[in-house]
């Protein structure tokens, strides 16, 4: 549905993509994810001709589109401050695209209704945006642009408004109705947990470049570059020497110069037989589980996410033995870490 080839855009002697290829599957939720300046929001104009890139070519449905503007391009955009007029109701918000179209007055009837329906907003076809929730006031700008029935749905920064509740709520709701309508989407974030939750697979972004672009377990259990590893979940990343206290697991460092391994790989307790002294320098709960930092001997400090199921916590300034829960699932990492 979309594939992006060797995108690269300036703004001014900023080099802000670099040689970005991307390409997304019909029905597929991709999400480009990365920190403020990485050039996520700029190659997501890009797909929508909001910005021309200065070299590569993108194509929408098989379309060459690279120098088409928004309008010829078939897509909804759902913007971070979601744009709705605040003088229309939910309704007539909704209804506004297939008026401009000039379409007829049953059709925009029936097909606003099935829009509001789809979000569960009927009950608001007559309240105004400014009496909604930011949840609603989301659903009702999804409505407005799928609606339309565009070829591909953009979303940049959606959920940046929402309280951290009701933004992982919304989240999950998202994904289902994407899927349910069958669009493909691409979507914009700085949050990690966002990404995981809606994507099919995820684009990380760095510098202007696509650093990884996978399913979301894969980026999370095989990351390709200590920056993935760090950017997605957690991560405790070790040299060579650091992960060679671990016996069992350096071995799968293989001559790689360092070793990835998640804080939920990582157990407490134990004896010296198997494991490596320490001591506990931060603790917290988390929920469902404790979560803490452990400094050793040569001031590597690990970061350990345990099961409350059966622990005992530890204090702060706690002695304790760190193992690695389970060797095959650390991940190599060529370079320095």
């Amino acid at each position: 549905m979309i594939d992006a080839q060797g995108i690269n855009k300036f703004f001014g002697a900023n080099h802000v993509l670099r040689d970005c290829d991307l390409t997304v599957e019909g029905g597929e939720v991709v999400t480009l994810l990365g920190a403020s300046g990485c050039g996520k929001t700029t190659l997501l104009r890009c797909i929508a001709g909001f910005e021309t890139p200065d070299a590569g070519t993108l194509t929408l449905a098989g379309q060459d589109v690279t120098r088409l503007p928004p309008n010829q391009r078939d897509v909804g955009f759902v913007f971070q401050n979601y744009a709705l007029f605040p003088h229309m109701s939910v309704e007539e918000n909704v209804a506004y695209g297939l008026k401009a179209r000039k379409a007829p007055a049953d059709q925009i009837k029936r097909e606003v209704a099935d829009a509001l329906d789809l979000v569960s907003l009927t009950d608001f076809a007559r309240r105004f945006p400014n009496s909604l929730s930011g949840g609603q006031q989301q659903r009702v700008a999804l409505a407005r642009s799928l609606i339309l029935q565009p070829k591909v749905l953009l979303m940049d920064e959606a959920f940046n408004a929402l309280d951290a509740k009701l933004r992982g709520a919304m989240q999950v709701e998202l994904r289902k109705i994407v899927k349910r309508v069958g669009i493909t989407a691409v979507c914009v974030t700085h949050d990690q947990s966002e990404a995981l939750t809606i994507s099919d697979r995820i684009a990380v972004m760095a510098e202007g470049r696509i650093e990884q672009f996978a399913a979301p377990a894969q980026i999370y259990d095989n990351p390709t570059s200590a920056f993935v590893a760090d950017f997605i979940g957690a991560a405790n990343i070790l040299t060579r020497d650091a992960a060679a206290r671990f016996s069992h697991a350096a071995k799968t460092l293989n001559g790689n110069a360092a070793l990835v391994i998640r804080p939920e790989n990582v157990m407490l307790g134990g004896t010296p037989d198997d494991g490596v002294a320490g001591k506990v320098v931060f603790a917290r709960l988390t929920g469902p589980a404790m979560e803490y930092e452990v400094a050793l001997a040569d001031g590597t400090v690990l970061r350990a996410l345990v099961d409350r199921d059966g622990h005992v916590p530890l204090a702060v300034g706690a002695d304790t033995q760190v193992a690695i829960r389970n060797p095959d699932a650390c991940v190599a990492l060529p370079g320095a870490a």
